[in-house]
């Protein structure tokens, strides 16, 4: 048998639109963030949604997924 040392991507075109957004999406949360330090992350999640067409939720789960930010666990009391 053959030994397989190329790597074959089985991803459909829409799953590597999608990821390519995603990326796009990560690349400019990253930027956004390093030149406005100061700004929430809801409010970079907001900006990011009316540039990509995507609710700040969406954003927000692009950038959780990708390790670009870890949201803050609630404590109850």
């Amino acid at each position: 048998m053959k030994k397989m040392t190329e790597q074959i991507d089985l991803r459909t075109p829409l799953q590597k639109a999608r990821d390519e957004k995603h990326r796009s999406i990560c690349d400019a949360y990253t930027e956004l963030h390093t030149q406005n330090p100061e700004c929430s992350h809801n409010r970079l999640c907001e900006v990011l949604g009316a540039l990509f067409e995507m609710t700040p939720q969406g954003i927000k789960r692009v950038i959780i997924n990708n390790g670009l930010y870890t949201p803050q666990k609630t404590t109850t009391a």
